[in-house]
């Protein structure tokens, strides 16, 4: 049988034409119009002027004072009202705990483990997280009975209740016993509660300055033989950890390693103790963890560094010393090398420190029941020696008297040289320091180390009387931050049992404080007297939106404005105002990447304690905001509808009413309705709002009230002007529900939070629109239309870039909220291209940027290649002008225009960021010069953005890569600021967006130096992430909403719609879903061992099901519209064509991620009783078998022995030994075999296995090669015959085992090859030899696409507007068969034979754009 091959070949012809490369001036006439359109398009989308003049019509205004002094007792009062309430809730648990211990360990409630069958979870908002509504236990130590009585779970119940702010309650005991309510896991990982913070404050409440000192000699690797992590070396860590675990920031803390020599963290924790901030625990864990065996015992420089620390910690600062434990926890497993030494440095040290740090020795391991310490303590026997752990028991007891086994010391600090006591005369009392407490744990029982060394605090007594313990707030992962409160339980004996504690929502307690918004300026702040820390400010963030630990800053260093002592007076608990300049920061945005700015205003701040506690909360009040501006209030008209967001509730009760009500993006939507949507600020409870669900009941009374035009229905608790801003707010709603086409969303959010969005969703009802970056973005530029970079939209539907104006009264420049809208980047950079033709030019490149340096949209052909250099990461929030051209950023930077360096101070993070600033940029342009350098940029005025101009980048070579992708251009581009520095002349340095390490001592927790008093914008908290269970509702279970595509008529309104694409490929252009283009590609799958022409009907159908359900799956982003099969099949072969598509991969990569996923070697079942090997597909260029002719001259391979005296037998030898000497590889050689030998040739098979990979062509090639180097010699004979052609053609015989191969047959794809004659259709036995054969290199068969200009040509193309022609020589293509193509005879070519060439010619329709298939069937001969 013949070889068919189907060939594909694209054209894609662009026409080229060399650019004159000489410039004229960039031109920037066009620009003023480009401001025209823009601010035009950014009215159509958001409607401002629309609610505007709304507003102008129906608001008016009434002025009312604000008292500073009544502002700040209400606050004051409410905190100090729900802190009581908390405070009463410990004292009512301590007193139930109490009581129930006073019964007797036995008659505990039952009680669920809190680590085990939490099935039961269920949201609560108190929580923010998935509980059990009950109690719950666990047991550490102890005998695991439950000495807790039912009454005290029953009060844990009852207090629960309370809108406190009260959340986690629980009572951990002395004895291990843990008791919770309510019931989650949040326990069941680290230490136990004995050594958790919370309970040690309260067992020993006063502050504890601690410095662990271990030993990291050789022998802590021992024992050698213990389980992995059991080492004394890992012990120890662990134990130090457990003691880091015990502090709060109240206390401070170091930790020393010594051997041969002492080792401490690096930075101020290497010569200080340091405040047990998170930053600082941090620190020191790495360091612990990072400790490794190294050499001898000296124990005199780890007491001598320890000594050292405390000193140089009490000098910075002194206060954290008066009214404290000083503690050194010294942890070793040897004797010591040195002797002495360490009793003189400990001298020492006590004598810096007016002997007042405790000593705690810890000795590990069977080496210290034998050591000796290298000491004697008798001058008259001077060879005893004091055994080892006596001495860690002297140097505990420090002279005291009190600990066994310990002995005095003097030293040769004393005046006395000999020994004997020498402190008898000059101290009161006699002992060094104060004493402490020795303790031995055997390497049997070194599990017990961690809780030995972490009950330290123990040794301390506790108050009989005391009083609540509050923490330093940590941050919660649902709550945000909170307070711990813990009060110690105490028997009749007034012996310590346990500790009783519950967590404070910082957020509820403190709420007015957080969320004070009286005026446009005035804040309020909340100050902790104990160490004179801030905790809430507005320039921290919320309580429920810190994202890490926090580490906080004192008074003084978070108001700068105020005097040291208003300070003081603030800290003493005092009440008290003062009057100042203070300036106020505005947000410009993300509070990441674009800063802030700063004006300076008059303002009061007033202070005030809070009663019986240790805050105090200071307003500050701006003059600004001493008269305010009050809306009267305005009704619905009848008619009008507000919808209430919560569609859920309203679907499941089934009051949808007449509202249309679907899926979008996930959510219940309503496309024809916006809906309203309040922050807790909004509600006059905003607390009872946050801790409770909303019901169906609510969202009655809620509509009922907001579309009451009578005034007779209830307030269901909304603060006044709440329904105002719903009323006026819904003016909009006709023109977005009018002209919606091209805004993805609408929404507004008016200054007291009030929220509508369209299409109505349902929103997380902690959203608050004044918090978000839209709405900074609008408030930093008031007066004009702001644009954001595309990014994802939290409400759904991918990267939109968000169009956002302040809406203000006219008359009174009252700010009353801003509108946005939001719409697809791709309808956004389909806008530009539409409004600025200008760009569309192959003169420019056209960059819209915002006004902090930030790439909004790029409207050139460079995007994609500057992308790709970065790994096609599209993320605008980090595509700045320094990184994209730094050339142009350095100029800019230089002349002090449009990029202008500033820095903010970021309060949560504690470094600086810097940031550029373009206010006062009018413009400028560059029209001199080398063309790459050459500019325009200009402000588009009436809104945020400045359009760059350059000239074209390909048609001058520009390179403005950065030098770190292999470029010439650069600016420091790291995420820590190269330099970080405000002088000017530092100020000039070309550095992206970035971030400098305050110059911050964490030691003592203190700013040494700021780069600048501007603070940072903290950021809101992300509610895009989900978290189990309510506010969020169900996933709906409606239709999902129709993106009516096919009704928009232009591609402008078409890209509107995220889902939806302009098709330019159907005769009329439309808007659709999917979008095929004309490209067709065929994709050919060859079945050799089977005439698919012979199957059934149904089996043909079931064939080519199986093979198009193989073929979706193998091309999963392909749109199954976009794979077509045919009707009917041919012999061999089903052919499909694939379709290309918008959006999706090419074709031409899409059959090349088939063939290299499958290479068509797939079996197909065909009916029942059908062997699947039969339908088995291949590769048509991946032969299994290939036979060989070999001609000779003057040999007759019929009668070797009677012609030439050679025995047949030693035909099939010397043809395997040529083979291998021409290259063939051995496992080939193996296969051969003779399939007929005549008159000067003889014809060989080789074979591989059936799903090899290796392309047997190449192995047969290596004879051509030969053939062509001088010929293949057999040696039947010494040297004869040496062959004179070489030939061959491919077979599957292989692969069709359940076939009988015919004798002599090669069947290939579609047609038979025979010598003499040729038949399309079948298989013929050669009659006669072939007169000729030129060893010529085969055709090679393809399926996909073949490079027109890689095939050898003798000519080259020829390619006109109408036509593309390609010779190929004729020797390349032995015979064509015409029926198989459309053949059209050239009527001027007269040649009629001898032809030397065959013209492939395809007729053009749009040249340089499209692709036209030419199809040939072509037959090797």
């Amino acid at each position: 049988m013949g070889l068919y091959v189907l060939l594909i070949l694209l054209m894609a012809i662009k026409d080229m034409c060399l650019a004159d490369l000489s410039t004229a001036p960039i031109t920037t006439t066009w620009i003023p119009k480009v401001s025209r359109k823009m601010v035009k398009f950014a009215e159509s989308q958001t409607g401002a002027l629309q609610l505007v003049k709304a507003y102008d019509e129906k608001l008016n205004f009434t002025e009312i004072q604000i008292d500073g002094k009544t502002q700040l007792h209400r606050l004051t009062q409410a905190a100090g009202d729900r802190l009581k309430m908390c405070r009463d809730i410990l004292h009512r648990n301590k007193a139930e705990i109490e009581a129930s211990h006073a019964q007797g360990p036995t008659g505990g409630a039952p009680a669920s483990d809190c680590c085990d069958n939490l099935g039961q979870l269920e949201y609560d908002p108190r929580f923010l997280q998935q509980i059990v509504n009950d109690s719950c236990a666990t047991f550490t130590a102890g005998t695991g009975e439950n000495t807790i009585r039912p009454t005290v779970y029953d009060t844990m119940n009852s207090n629960i209740h309370d809108m406190s702010g009260a959340t986690w309650q629980y009572y951990g005991a002395k004895e291990g016993e843990y008791h919770q309510f309510p019931k989650n896991d949040r326990s069941c990982e680290g230490n136990d509660h004995r050594f958790r913070n919370w309970y040690v404050s309260a067992a020993s409440p006063k502050k504890k300055n601690v410095v662990i000192v271990m030993d990291v000699s050789g022998s802590m690797e021992e024992p050698r033989d213990a389980p992995e992590g059991q080492n004394r070396i890992n012990l120890a860590k662990q134990a130090a950890l457990t003691v880091l675990d015990t502090l709060t920031p109240r206390d401070w803390g170091g930790v020393v390693s010594f051997s041969a020599r002492a080792e401490a963290p690096e930075g101020c924790l290497g010569d200080s103790l340091g405040e047990a901030n998170p930053t600082n625990i941090g620190i020191m864990q790495d360091f612990i963890n990072q400790r490794v065996p190294e050499t001898i015992t000296v124990y005199a420089e780890g007491f001598r560094k320890a000594f050292d620390m405390f000193h140089e910690a009490k000098n910075k600062k002194p206060e954290q010393f008066e009214d404290c434990y000083n503690i050194i926890i010294f942890l070793t497993d040897g004797q010591p090398t040195d002797t002495y030494f360490s009793l003189d440095d400990i001298t020492k040290g006590q004598d810096l420190m007016e002997r007042s740090v405790h000593i705690f020795t810890y000795g590990l391991g069977a080496n210290l029941q034998w050591a000796s310490s290298g000491w004697g303590n008798d001058p008259n026997n001077p060879w005893v020696k004091l055994p080892a752990l006596d001495f860690l028991a002297t140097i505990a007891d420090q002279n005291n008297q009190q600990i066994p086994g310990a002995v005095e010391w003097t030293n040769r600090y004393c005046t006395q040289e000999n020994y004997g006591s020498c402190f008898s005369a000059n101290r009161n009392p006699q002992g060094v320091g104060p004493v402490g407490r020795t303790e031995y744990i055997d390497d049997s029982e070194g599990d017990k180390l961690k809780t030995i060394m972490g009950s330290y605090y123990d040794f301390f007594p506790f108050s009989s009387d005391p009083e609540p313990t509050y923490s330093v707030p940590t941050n919660d992962e649902h709550l945000g931050l909170v307070i711990n409160a813990a009060l110690p339980t105490i028997d009749t004996s007034d012996t310590f049992f346990g500790v009783t504690a519950i967590d404070i929502s910082m957020n509820v307690v403190f709420h007015e404080i957080a969320n004070f918004n009286i005026g446009k300026y005035s804040y309020a702040f909340l100050v902790d007297r104990e160490d004179g820390r801030v905790l809430i400010h507005r320039n921290l963030p919320k309580p429920t939106e810190w994202r890490s630990e926090p580490t906080f800053l004192g008074l003084e260093a978070m108001e700068g404005a105020l005097r040291s002592r208003e300070v003081t007076k603030i800290l003493n608990g005092d009440t008290g105002d003062y009057y100042t300049m203070v300036k106020v920061p505005i947000a410009r945005g993300n509070a990441q990447f674009d800063g802030a700015v700063t004006i300076e205003k008059a303002a009061t701040f007033y202070y005030e304690p809070i009663p019986d506690t240790k805050y105090s909360v200071v307003l500050c009040l701006f003059e600004d905001d001493e008269t305010i501006a009050i809306p009267t209030q305005v009704n619905p008209e009848n008619g009008t509808e507000a919808l209430y967001h919560r569609l859920d509730l309203l679907y499941m009760n089934n009051a949808t009413g007449d509202t249309e009500f679907c899926s979008l993006y996930g959510e219940f939507a309503t496309p024809d309705e916006s809906t309203i949507k309040f922050p807790p600020e909004a509600f006059a409870d905003p607390i009872n709002y946050l801790n409770t669900l909303e019901t169906f009941d609510d969202v009655v009374d809620i509509e009922l009230f907001i579309n009451d035009f009578t005034g007779t229905m209830a307030n269901p608790g909304l603060r006044d002007g709440i329904l105002t801003d719903v009323t006026l707010s819904a003016e909009i709603e006709q023109y977005w529900r009018e002209n919606r086409i091209e805004s993805v969303w609408r929404y507004f959010g008016t200054e007291n939070g009030v929220f509508r969005i369209f299409p109505g969703i349902i929103t997380d009802k902690r959203y608050d629109p004044t918090r978000q970056t839209w709405y900074a973005r609008a408030l930093s530029r008031p007066e004009d239309y702001t644009f954001s970079r595309p990014v994802p939209s939290p409400f759904g539907g991918g990267n939109m870039v968000t169009i956002s104006r302040v809406i203000s009264h006219t008359k009174t420049a009252e700010v009353l909220g801003v509108i946005a809208a939001d719409i697809t980047e791709t309808y956004y950079y389909s806008m530009l291209y539409t409004e600025i033709p200008e760009c569309l030019s192959d003169e420019y490149d056209c960059f819209l940027l915002d006004d902090t340096g930030y790439f909004i949209e790029s409207l050139d052909k460079t995007t994609a290649d500057y992308m790709s250099a970065f790994n096609n990461t599209r993320n605008m929030e980090h595509d700045h002008l320094t990184h994209r051209f730094p050339w142009l950023a350095k100029f800019l930077i230089v002349q002090g225009e449009y990029l202008k360096p500033e820095w903010c101070s970021n309060y949560a993070t504690l470094n600086s960021q810097l940031f550029f600033d373009t206010t006062g940029f009018i413009g400028l342009e560059v029209t001199t010069g080398p063309p790459c350098y050459q500019f325009a940029l200009y402000p588009i005025n009436g809104t945020n953005t400045f359009i760059l101009t350059l000239n074209d980048r390909h048609t001058y070579h520009c390179d403005d890569r950065p030098i770190t992708v292999g470029g010439n251009q650069n600016c420091s581009c790291n995420d820590i600021c190269q330099t970080c520095t405000t002088l000017a002349e530092d100020g000039q340095v070309c550095q992206c967006p970035c971030v400098c390490v305050w110059n911050y001592e964490s030691c003592s927790n203190r700013i040494l130096h700021l780069l600048s008093d501007i603070p940072c914008p903290p950021p809101p908290k992300d509610l895009t992430f989900r978290e189990p269970g309510p506010p969020y509702p169900p996933e709906p279970e409606v239709d999902v909403c129709e993106e009516k595509c096919s009704a928009q008529s232009d591609n402008i309104t078409c890209n509107a719609l995220s889902r939806c694409f302009w098709c330019e490929e159907m005769d009329f252009p439309v808007c659709t879903e999917i979008c095929l283009s004309r490209e067709k590609f065929p994709v050919s799958v060859f079945f050799p061992c089977v005439n698919l022409t012979e199957l059934s009907r149904d089996e043909q159908e079931e064939l080519k099901e199986n093979l198009y359900l193989r073929v979706v799956q193998l091309l999963p982003n392909v749109t199954q519209e976009a794979i077509n099969f045919p009707e009917n099949v041919t012999e061999n072969t089903i052919e499909f064509m694939l379709q290309g598509e918008m959006n999706s991969p090419p074709p031409h990569e899409s059959i090349a991620l088939l063939r290299q996923q499958t290479n068509w070697r797939q079996n197909f079942t065909i009916g029942p009783h059908r062997d699947p090997a039969m339908f088995r597909s291949a590769d048509p260029e991946d032969y299994v078998d290939m036979v060989v002719m070999m001609l000779f001259n003057g040999v007759n391979f019929a009668n070797l022995v009677g012609q030439h005296s050679v025995s047949e037998s030693a035909l099939h030898p010397a043809l395997k030994t040529a083979l291998t000497n021409a290259g063939i590889s051995p496992q080939y050689v193996a296969s051969c075999k003779i399939l007929q030998r005549g008159q000067d040739y003889i014809e060989f098979s080789i074979s591989k296995p059936i799903y090899s990979s290796y392309n047997l062509t190449a192995e047969v090639e290596k004879l051509v090669t030969a053939q062509n180097a001088g010929g293949i010699l057999l040696n039947l004979k010494p040297g004869w015959p040496v062959s004179s052609g070489v030939s061959y053609r491919g077979t599957f015989d292989s692969t069709c085992v359940p076939l009988p191969p015919p004798a002599l047959s090669t069947t290939t794809q579609g047609a038979a090859t025979i010598h003499g004659a040729t038949h399309p259709h079948g298989t013929t036995k050669a009659t006669t030899k072939p007169t000729t054969l030129t060893p010529v290199k085969p055709h090679t068969t393809m399926t996909g696409v073949l490079d027109p200009l890689s095939y050898e040509s003798e000519t080259a193309p020829t390619c006109t507007n109408k036509f593309m022609e390609l010779a190929l020589p004729a020797d390349r293509l032995a015979h064509v068969v015409t029926s198989g193509i459309h053949w059209d005879p050239d009527p001027s070519c007269k040649a009629t034979f001898n032809g030397t060439h065959y013209i492939l010619r395809t007729e053009l329709y749009q040249c340089g754009t499209k692709a036209r298939t030419l199809l040939l069937h072509v037959f090797e001969q």
